[in-house]
């Protein structure tokens, strides 16, 4: 007789939901990148939509600085692009911790 058993999947680490923050709003303030809290508590779909749409936001936003209305819009657009990934980045890394004892 054969052994059939399978490998099972690598067990996941829970994320930091701090570290998650972290990760989202230090870039997204000094190089204009949000995205890579989402990509470290393991959303990979959504911090890359995150990062590719922040940056074809702001493209569009600098253009529209031409006729002014970019002083407005590029704030805004900053402000909840830093809202939405950092509460997206705190979720899956909340849903990370389910199953794990606090330390």
């Amino acid at each position: 007789m054969t052994d059939t058993t399978y490998p099972s999947a690598p067990a996941r680490l829970p994320k930091d939901t701090g570290i998650a923050l972290i990760l989202e709003l230090v870039p997204g303030m000094f190089l204009q990148t949000f995205g890579i809290g989402n990509l470290y508590a393991g959303n990979i779909g959504w911090g890359l939509a995150l990062m590719i749409g922040y940056w074809i936001a702001a493209t569009v936003n600098f253009l529209l600085l031409f006729v002014l209305i970019g002083f407005v819009t590029w704030p805004l657009t900053w402000c909840a692009f830093a809202a939405v990934s950092c509460w997206l980045a705190a979720q899956k890394a909340k849903s990370t911790q389910v199953g794990y004892a606090a330390a």
